[in-house]
């Protein structure tokens, strides 16, 4: 009736490979030059919990993860986090049978926000030591800008809730089962504007860097039909 599972993980990555600090990417047949090289490091814990009979069906996980880079030539030698890193990740599946034919369902999902790096503009915003002090930290004293803490910023909290009932009846025709199947569901039912993606902004009075997080559509119903032969 119930399943469950505890995994911890920890892994070791070389020859990561990322730009170079301040470089805008341009097409060219020398890539070499544009490039540095470095570690990466991965560890963590999953937990699982899972019921597989009965009316009331589920499964509930949560991941704890650590994911860090370290370059010589990127964030002053310090390590950072990796762009997907997220600390937390949640998830719970919930379905009950009405009876034989009707199933109602729920989904939710819970993640950190993911990191990336409030970067500074160099061609279109001179440098500003307030900038330095007060967001990343780092104060490159010799005007530098390529002196930056790699993604240290992170997006909001990643979270919804799906839920569905779906319609099964099975007929037999010339001796074969056939079963077909209407679900009707709902996505990010309380329309969670959760960020896809953010760029760096600058207040006009301050200077300071300003993080714009973007979201898409935040609900989508949907009608599904499906036979099975």
């Amino acid at each position: 009736m119930f399943q469950t599972s505890v995994e911890v993980y920890y892994k070791h990555m070389g020859n990561q490979v990322l730009f170079r600090e301040g470089l805008y990417p341009e097409i060219t047949s020398n890539l070499d030059s544009s490039l540095v090289f470095g570690e990466g490091l991965s560890y963590g814990a999953e937990f699982y919990l899972g019921k597989n009979t009965g009316k009331l069906t589920g499964w509930l996980a949560y991941t704890l993860s650590y994911a860090h880079q370290q370059f010589d030539f990127l964030n002053l030698g310090k390590q950072f986090p990796f762009a997907g890193d997220r600390r937390h990740s949640l998830y719970l599946s919930v379905s009950y049978a009405l009876n034989e034919r009707w199933r109602i369902s729920s989904n939710f999902v819970f993640a950190s926000g993911s990191a990336f790096t409030l970067f500074k503009d160099v061609a279109r915003y001179p440098y500003n030591p307030l900038y330095y002090n007060n967001v990343t930290g780092n104060d490159p004293g010799n005007g530098d800008p390529g002196n930056k803490v790699q993604n240290n910023y992170r997006l909001e909290p990643y979270n919804r809730l799906d839920l569905g009932i779906s319609y099964t009846r099975t007929r037999n025709i010339f001796n074969r089962a056939i079963e077909t199947k209407w679900v009707l569901s709902v996505y990010n039912v309380y329309a969670r504007e959760n960020t896809f993606f953010a760029y760096c902004s600058f207040d006009p009075a301050t200077r300071r860097p300003i993080p714009v997080q973007v979201s898409f559509i935040p609900i989508i119903p949907s009608l599904s039909y499906s036979l099975k032969f």
